[in-house]
């Protein structure tokens, strides 16, 4: 869940996980050098996708973000070379898979947390 919607329930989530929890958010985007909606979507598309391309619409919605921030943090992983960006003709979808670097990434975040 992204931070900021943990923020909205705040009053329901015990003050001392939502601290951990963005201590933790703020600790990996420093080790990796990379936002907070990159690391949403670097997140998600590690967790949901083995093989195949994302949309950047599923993307969008099932992370709550703006059509925007999801362009962003996408555009910003694939200069970082973290994610492939394709456009298919077919409706001009957006479709977004991990690098070998993006998943190396991604599996270092599973492991541990990158020491800044």
């Amino acid at each position: 869940m992204a931070a900021r919607n943990l923020l909205k329930y705040r009053e329901f989530v015990d003050t001392r996980i939502l601290s951990d929890y963005l201590e933790t958010a703020r600790r990996i985007q420093e080790g990796f050098r990379i936002t907070g909606s990159q690391l949403e979507v670097l997140l998600y598309v590690g967790n949901e996708n083995c093989d195949g391309d994302i949309s950047e619409r599923d993307i969008r919605r099932s992370l709550n973000m703006s059509k925007s921030t999801t362009s962003v943090g996408i555009s910003g992983l694939a200069e970082k070379g973290l994610a492939v960006k394709t456009r298919r003709a077919t409706f001009s979808k957006v479709y977004v898979s991990l690098t070998v670097k993006g998943k190396g990434v991604y599996d270092a975040i599973k492991c541990g947390i990158p020491s800044t």
